[in-house]
């Protein structure tokens, strides 16, 4: 006859074993009689589910959900790993969330984009500088009138998004926001 171990403390199914036969309780009775495990049961466990565990709830076998050591998230930088069986807490899940956008990271993402500008035109420590839009120098002059609109459309881009979460609590994830950034059209060649 088998037997169906279970965890003392837990109830978790842990293995089946030969129950042993009890001779004096058998001789006595003219039958077979066995001993059972303070901890075991005669009934049979269902087959376990993926993500569950099989308990003995001292009645019969129950399939309980088990998510011992993985790892859940409440915020982007709060985790826990979890340590009981059972279902995941409210509140929490597998997936990181991403970290909050901030206006300093919009900020950040304007200068990048700003930065990247002036470089890809040749311009390494400033932007041309709106002094020059009276320069002889062709191409510094006109740059510096395109400089002047396009530093103007990226301010007016990251004010216009600023508002739009003021007005309705929605803010484009970074890469949005970085998608919708004006782009330069230098006039000169």
């Amino acid at each position: 006859m088998k037997e169906y171990i279970f965890d003392r403390t837990t109830g978790e199914f842990i293995r089946e074993q030969e129950a042993h036969l009890n001779p004096l309780e058998s001789k006595k009775q003219g039958a077979d009689v066995y001993l059972l495990s303070a901890n075991g049961t005669t009934i049979q466990p269902p087959e376990k589910l993926e993500g569950y565990a099989v308990i003995w709830n001292g009645t019969e076998w129950e399939q309980i959900e088990d998510h011992r050591g993985e790892t859940v998230w409440k915020s982007h930088k709060e985790s826990m790993e979890i340590r009981e069986m059972g279902p995941i807490p409210t509140g929490w899940t597998h997936d990181q969330p991403e970290k909050p956008v901030t206006a300093d990271d919009y900020d950040a993402a304007m200068e990048a984009h700003l930065l990247a500008t002036r470089v890809a035109r040749g311009y390494t420590l400033r932007e041309p500088s709106p002094t020059y839009d009276n320069s002889p120098n062709a191409r510094w002059a006109s740059d510096a009138v395109d400089w002047k609109a396009f530093f103007t459309a990226v301010l007016e881009y990251g004010l216009a998004v600023q508002n739009e979460y003021a007005a309705t609590g929605k803010a484009p994830s970074l890469d949005e926001f970085k998608a919708g950034l004006p782009r330069m059209n230098w006039t000169a060649r």
